[in-house]
């Protein structure tokens, strides 16, 4: 029997067409300023024209928006990653990580970061494993995600602030996990405290993370009410109060903003 070819990130082509590349710009509300296109036939995610980047559809469905969240940039900049380089999974770890930090009012630290996650190859990609005896502070991710690496398409590199280049994959050094100070003990300390299941963010709880800047720009911000309370992040990643009632999505005004200026 004849062996099958191993994907590779260099010969996986496109399925993404024009009429499914204008769908996700529709749904994901992807401003034209960067750009997207879909690949010519016979490129690879790494045959991006000179100013643009390849990215995959399925990280817009677990949280990313464009312009690019910060703490990613800084993950990516820190392990020397493409963010094609990186697995749908090892993606969510990076947003869920955010999340829970958000909404226990904790600033991401690339340090605790480093903590709880290393990053291993799988040939041409990379995905996050937890560190030797360090406890998960979430679950409910897939163990399987098919043709993932089949759908993706060009965005303009402004969409991540600068040019990323391709890190090294295989054979990669594994750093220690990090001595942490008391204060980033008892931070990673909380967030294992308050694990949470994995859900697909939706767009409420990517604004109340800090993940999407679009509403902010607006000098509003997206929120959820239930019996009349605002329902918190952490309420929302925790699920709480939430199985059997139905919640009402809204847009505030933030305060301050330059929109309120003569009303």
């Amino acid at each position: 029997m004849a062996n099958k070819e191993i994907s590779s990130i260099r010969t996986m082509k496109s399925k993404i067409t024009p009429k499914t590349l204008t769908d996700i710009m529709k749904k994901y509300e992807i401003d034209p300023q960067f750009h997207p296109r879909f690949p010519d036939p016979g490129n690879a995610i790494v045959d991006a024209p000179e100013g643009f980047v390849g990215v995959y559809r399925m990280f817009f469905k677990s949280g990313l928006r464009l312009p690019s969240f910060g703490f990613l940039k800084i993950v990516l900049y820190y392990y020397n990653l493409h963010i094609s380089q990186i697995t749908p999974n090892g993606f969510r770890k990076i947003v869920c990580f955010v999340m829970l930090c958000s909404a226990l009012d904790i600033a991401p630290s690339i340090t605790i970061f480093r903590h709880f996650y290393v990053p291993m190859s799988n040939r041409d990609w990379v995905s996050l494993f937890l560190h030797h005896r360090v406890v998960e502070i979430y679950d409910g991710l897939l163990t399987s995600i098919k043709y993932w690496k089949e759908e993706f398409f060009f965005v303009n590199d402004s969409a991540f602030s600068e040019p990323m280049a391709y890190g090294v994959t295989f054979d990669r050094v594994v750093n220690p996990s990090p001595e942490l100070s008391l204060k980033e003990q008892s931070t990673a300390d909380c967030l294992l405290e308050n694990f949470v299941k994995w859900i697909d963010p939706k767009e409420v709880m990517l604004d109340m993370a800090g993940i999407i800047s679009h509403w902010k720009k607006l000098g509003k911000k997206l929120l959820e009410t239930l019996a009349g309370l605002e329902v918190t992040l952490l309420e929302r990643l925790h699920r709480k109060r939430l199985s059997s009632s139905i919640m009402i999505t809204e847009e505030a005004t933030l305060p301050n903003s330059p929109f309120l200026v003569g009303i």
